[in-house]
């Protein structure tokens, strides 16, 4: 992400709390229309708008550019990680009635986080997004915690990997560059586990990046195309904005486009673009 430590976020992060307003629930609406497109509801709306934040990305800017993104990134700063929610509502039916049953408590108990299934979210967005926000548990897992009749689960499985393994299998294949060519970019790339976390690179989505957490697929994504067969060029690339391949295939489910030229972006042209960040 870049990382600009944007005063206007804090001044605006400042005001809101002086307002009352929920940080969570502040987090909750960015993230749902930052990464799945939602509105953001109208009293957050109207704070926003107080303190000088638009309540959207404009469509004549890119994601990167919008005051939102720098807001959403200076309050996962202030919040940290989100605490382990409540059990879910059940998913939205996709197979027989069965398929979606809540879950009984042994079954969510697998799964560290487990937030409320939206209202919007069918089976397939809310699984991608159990997967984020639980590193290191599989596909296999997430579905087992919560479709309780066995023949249902591949079919399931199935439509969850067809979303995201086209963008995140690419991960070791994707051109490289090297730390010290992302700690060259302005802002520079600052590794997460080595600086301190008000300084530390975040996700364009979130998160502190770090090449030492093995559940984040760190990149670097460019603004302009190139041929695969050719180097990182800052004159042909552009900069390099940072951010976790896998929460960029959750938003490219929702969304196929470039989160920084609104150009077409998914599996096909991915390559182009993303730059996997080595020590």
């Amino acid at each position: 992400m870049r990382n600009r430590g944007n005063n206007q976020a804090a001044a605006a992060l400042q005001g809101l709390v002086q307002q009352g307003v929920n940080l969570e629930d502040l987090r909750t609406a960015l993230e749902r229309h930052l990464l799945r497109h939602q509105p953001i509801p109208l009293d957050i709306a109207y704070a926003l708008q107080s303190v000088g934040i638009p309540p959207s990305v404009d469509t004549a800017e890119s994601l990167v550019e919008s005051p939102l993104m720098d807001l959403s990134v200076a309050l996962h700063r202030v919040l940290g990680p989100r605490p382990v929610s409540a059990p879910p509502r059940p998913a939205v039916p996709m197979h027989p009635p069965a398929a979606s049953r809540r879950p009984d408590g042994a079954r969510s108990s697998a799964l560290r986080v487990i937030p409320e299934r939206e209202d919007y979210e069918n089976n397939v967005a809310y699984r991608m997004r159990l997967l984020n926000l639980n590193p290191g548990v599989g596909v296999r897992r997430v579905v087992a915690a919560f479709i309780t009749d066995p023949a249902a689960r591949p079919a399931v499985v199935d439509d969850i990997r067809a979303a995201r393994d086209p963008i995140t299998s690419q991960f070791n294949q994707l051109r490289t560059v090297s730390k010290a060519v992302a700690e060259s970019q302005n802002p520079p790339f600052m590794d997460a586990a080595h600086h301190h976390p008000d300084d530390a690179t975040h996700c364009l989505f979130g998160e502190p990046l770090s090449l030492e957490n093995p559940d984040r697929q760190v990149i670097g994504l460019a603004g302009n195309p190139t041929d695969t067969s050719e180097l990182y060029s800052q004159q042909g690339n552009k900069e390099l904005a940072f951010m976790d391949m896998k929460k960029l295939a959750q938003f490219l489910a929702g969304k196929p486009e470039h989160p920084m030229n609104r150009q077409p972006l998914d599996a096909r042209t991915i390559a182009n673009y993303a730059f996997r960040i080595v020590p």
